[in-house]
């Protein structure tokens, strides 16, 4: 449920504000993908995410939550091989810039639960993308997400 209700909150408002991030007791489903023990994605590990066609230079969008527990800084990034065909939108950054990278300052209010950022990752072909994932505290992990394959024996990796 808590995936659903990540993906329902995506979309900024009609003022051009970012969107804004939920905090949520309830824990990742099992469907979520763990990055580490404190930061996940709200899609199912190695299943194809669903995507949607637009413009310019990466035509595909997957709309994908990034769920993180409790407060500090993280940082998810492309890993540098595949930043020249997947970029972030949204999790906390500018939702009107595709970056390679994006640092989330996790909400202050949500000190033992979840927090939601709605975004996902604009990219072109179909591939298995690993990010890496620095936070919060010392925790380091990765997640790979499969962008229009099946990418569950990378997952499994």
């Amino acid at each position: 449920m808590l995936a659903a209700a990540v993906l329902a909150a995506c979309g900024g408002g009609d003022d051009g504000e970012p969107p804004r991030a939920d905090c949520f007791s309830t824990p990742p489903e099992e469907g979520a993908t763990q990055a580490n023990a404190d930061v996940a994605f709200a899609t199912g590990e190695g299943g194809a995410l669903q995507a949607s066609r637009v413009e310019g230079e990466f035509p595909w969008f997957a709309k994908v939550g990034l769920l993180v527990r409790g407060s500090g800084t993280v940082v998810v990034s492309v890993q540098a091989a595949q930043q020249d065909a997947v970029r972030i939108n949204g999790w906390g950054g500018d939702s009107f810039s595709l970056r390679t990278d994006v640092v989330i300052e996790s909400s202050p209010t949500c000190e033992s639960d979840w927090t939601a950022y709605p975004g996902g990752l604009v990219f072109s072909g179909r591939q298995c993308v690993r990010l890496a994932v620095d936070g919060p505290r010392a925790q380091t992990g990765t997640a790979v997400l499969a962008l229009r394959r099946d990418c569950s024996a990378v997952a499994r990796k």
